[in-house]
């Protein structure tokens, strides 16, 4: 919120609303999913309980992916022949409003329970059939919306033997293997997942799912991670043997994601001691995730609020129960604490990103630049390069909560978010130190290459014509909201001597291209016209055949000793 405009106005009333939406936007600070961000992951929860509008506005605060429940027996496919989708359009249409990526779940479930009748009452040389057409249907309807998909959920049972299931009665454990390659064959851009409960600590059931995992690869098919459920105890968790960080480094070692998908912390009841144990038993749980080296983007917990947790259906005898980060007045708990701490490690202070510097875009390869004179409420664009330019220089300094301010060299004001709406423009203001819309988040999206997201509208810096900039909901695959940092005071920071011009020949291309300047030890990532990645891999031979005749961007990262912070750009055309 931007508080000083309470000083513009001699209305009371006026005074009195923007006073309240000021005390709502800090009861409903974003600091867990902001801080999660700053590492490169999306914090988010099932999209339940959308009736409630409470419950709705908490999610639009604190969530930055959503898992969206696809059930056949509640949400989709239980009887024959018809499919609804009422629940699920309005989860992923919810989803889509805010921007967030969607998470699916599940595709298929290992339990007769979740089965229904109608299916199980086919014989089984049915089942293979019903099960195909299902995921083709579903993921077909949701292609390209839906990004990561549990395609199995708990197919396993705590003995560590397959569920004696329709599915397992009809195919054998080979079911599992046949449901992801008929997803990746729906759609071949998702992420495939299978989820599981109580791997964390059960080790028979652990292991049959490592050697599963294995198993149903060898049959061709592609997974892509493992979803920890985590419905955990905190007396599990804060034991010191408890040997969650041991195990996801074994799925690491499979070359396999970890993802957290359910994570809820069960105590015994509300009292300090165990809220402060809870907090512990998050913050040690997300600190195991982030030190994990194939850590999936997505953290979630199953449900955001003690008032819809699933528990209290499960184990109405002991209700209320207490296991989420939010409780049932939607407050933050010290659980909801400790994950900020977790994910907020490192982030104080800013000195690393501290300095005076030029801050360019990788669409566009022009710079940041105030218009205007210097005078605050002087527009913000892009412009080529000038030497001389102040107006092209920028310090970043530390703000509040992990963010930062940057304030242009001419003038001395702030960079501000002008509206809390895509598209909305970006200018220089002076300092006001209760405007969020002059705090932004930084974020290292790779090798000195950086996104810039606005704390006040949790959108980030864009273009969307290489010339002028805005704010807009963040997409990891536009490199119109991508910026290069190049320092100017910092002797130990990027500058220009660290980005390559590249030479790419033949420049147009038909069917190869080379990178001349580089070794084979290059990684490559190639992005089209509307900032999409439609290549990406290592090497200086790279095929290029496929793409469709137009401009393509090319970014390289030698990979080579010597090399490190230092990546390359070229523009080429496929004929």
């Amino acid at each position: 919120m931007k508080k000083n405009n309470i000083l513009r106005t001699g209305s009371l009333m006026l005074l009195l609303s923007l006073f309240l939406s000021t005390t709502i936007t800090v009861m409903h600070a974003q600091e867990v999913r902001d801080a999660a961000a700053s590492k490169g992951v999306k914090f988010g929860s099932p999209l339940f309980q959308l009736y409630d509008s409470d419950h709705q506005q908490l999610f639009r605060d604190q969530i930055s992916v959503g898992t969206v429940t696809a059930y056949w027996k509640f949400n989709t496919h239980n009887n024959e022949g018809y499919y609804t989708w009422g629940d699920t359009d309005n989860a992923v249409s919810f989803g889509e409003q805010n921007g967030w990526e969607l998470h699916g779940h599940p595709l298929v479930w290992g339990s007769d329970t979740f089965i229904p009748d109608w299916v199980k009452n086919k014989p089984t040389w049915e089942g293979e059939a019903i099960m195909l057409d299902h995921i083709r249907t579903v993921v077909g309807r949701y292609r390209g919306r839906i990004a990561t998909w549990d395609v199995v959920n708990e197919a396993i049972e705590d003995d560590g033997t397959y569920r004696n299931c329709y599915w397992n009665r009809a195919m054998t454990g080979e079911y599992i293997a046949k449901a992801f390659i008929e997803a990746k064959n729906a759609d071949p851009d998702a992420v495939l997942l299978y989820n599981d409960y109580g791997i964390e600590t059960n080790g028979p059931k652990f292991n049959t799912v490592k050697s599963m995992l294995g198993w149903i690869r060898s049959l061709g098919a592609q997974v892509d991670g493992l979803g920890w459920q985590l419905h955990v105890d905190v007396n599990d968790v804060l034991d010191a043997g408890f040997p969650l960080e041991q195990r996801m480094q074994e799925i690491s070692d499979m070359g396999l994601d970890n993802y957290v998908t359910e994570l809820d912390v069960r105590i015994p009841n509300n009292s300090s001691y165990w809220l402060e144990r809870q907090k512990q038993a998050y913050k040690k749980i997300a600190e195991i995730f982030l030190r994990n080296p194939t850590r999936g983007p997505y953290f979630q917990t199953w449900g955001i609020a003690d008032k819809y947790t699933w528990f209290n259906d499960y184990d109405p005898g002991n209700a209320p129960h207490h296991p989420l980060p939010f409780g049932y007045n939607f407050e933050k708990k010290p659980a909801y604490w400790g994950l900020f701490e977790a994910f907020n490690e490192g982030n104080e202070g800013g000195d690393d990103l501290r300095g005076e510097l030029r801050i360019k875009n990788l669409w566009s390869n022009t710079y940041l630049h105030q218009n205007g004179g210097g005078n605050s409420g002087g527009i913000v664009s892009l412009h080529e390069y000038r030497q001389s330019w102040y107006s092209q220089r920028w310090n970043i300094e530390s703000s509040d909560a992990g963010t930062y301010r940057l304030r242009c060299s001419w003038g001395s004001n702030y960079l501000n978010n002008t509206g809390n709406y895509n598209d909305a423009p970006v200018n220089v203001y002076s300092l006001n130190t209760g405007w969020w819309s002059q705090q932004w988040y930084i974020e290292n999206a790779y090798n000195n290459v950086y996104r810039l997201k606005n704390r006040w509208t949790s959108k980030y810096l864009h273009t969307g014509n290489q010339y002028n900039v805005s704010t807009y909901n963040g997409n990891p695959n536009w490199w119109s909201q991508l910026w290069v940092f190049e320092y100017i005071s910092q002797g130990n920071r990027l500058d220009t001597d660290q980005i390559l011009d590249l030479t790419v020949s033949p420049n147009p291309a038909t069917d190869i291209i080379y990178l001349n300047e580089l070794s084979e030890n290059t990684n490559y990532i190639i992005y089209n016209t509307s900032g999409q990645v439609v290549a990406e891999g290592t090497g200086v031979m790279i095929d290029v055949h496929q793409l469709t005749p137009g401009t393509y961007l090319l970014t390289a990262f030698p990979q080579d000793e010597g090399y490190e912070g230092i990546f390359g750009r070229a523009l080429f055309v496929k004929k």
